[in-house]
């Protein structure tokens, strides 16, 4: 969807609001990436810039290496950013038993200016990814790590 004035920004958030969740069980944060770079690669739009944007409150489980779906995006010209979501008590971990924020660091986001930042919890979701996307609009290139 093209976004270009308040009418179709307000049309964009009120579909965000009532779209149902389509995502259950666990994250393959891969197959998001793929799914996502293809979506940028078959669109009718050409962009200035190509971003994946991803969430989430675990780390990479199943469906193929994330380490060749980020690679393959980024190769493609794609950056791709994060957003995770802490949970009370430290949540989950990543695959080796490393913070969430530092696995979604190392092996998921890459890219020109490819950052992580992190919601204190689902109640503060709406408001990172408000923060986040002025960020990827502002195009500063130098953040890695925003809290």
């Amino acid at each position: 969807m093209k976004i270009s004035d308040p009418v179709s920004a307000k049309a964009f958030a009120e579909r965000l609001i009532h779209e149902p969740r389509q995502a259950f069980g666990y994250n393959s944060i891969s197959a998001a990436i793929d799914y996502s770079a293809n979506l940028i690669r078959t669109n009718q739009f050409t962009g200035s810039r190509m971003i994946i944007d991803v969430s989430g409150d675990g780390p990479q489980i199943g469906g193929r290496l994330l380490s060749s779906a980020r690679g393959e995006a980024v190769l493609s010209g794609i950056t791709i950013n994060a957003l995770v979501i802490d949970a009370p008590g430290g949540g989950h971990r990543g695959p080796s038993g490393e913070p969430l924020v530092d696995h979604y660091r190392n092996d998921v986001i890459g890219g020109s200016g490819a950052f992580v930042m992190t919601a204190q919890s689902r109640r503060h979701f709406a408001i990172a990814v408000r923060r986040k996307l002025i960020l990827e609009i502002a195009d500063t290139g130098s953040l890695r790590i925003r809290r």
